[in-house]
């Protein structure tokens, strides 16, 4: 996503006091955006559930 729809994003994830982390292994540290590797290259990401406890990620690509 762009970062003015990431930056929204994760203001309505911190809004909601959803827990979130800023790897996949390290959720619920209030921690984030972590910078993370991907397949286009680095850039910041977020992690957290759904209510259904799916697992969630946004991410913001530095090129982006």
């Amino acid at each position: 996503m762009s970062k003015p729809e990431f930056d929204a994003a994760f203001a309505r994830v911190k809004a909601a006091n959803i827990p979130y982390g800023d790897r996949s292994t390290a959720l619920a540290t209030w921690q984030g955006p972590g910078d993370e590797p991907a397949a286009r290259g680095p850039g910041k990401a977020v992690y957290f559930f759904d209510p259904d406890q799916h697992l969630i990620e946004i991410r913001h690509y530095d090129s982006a």
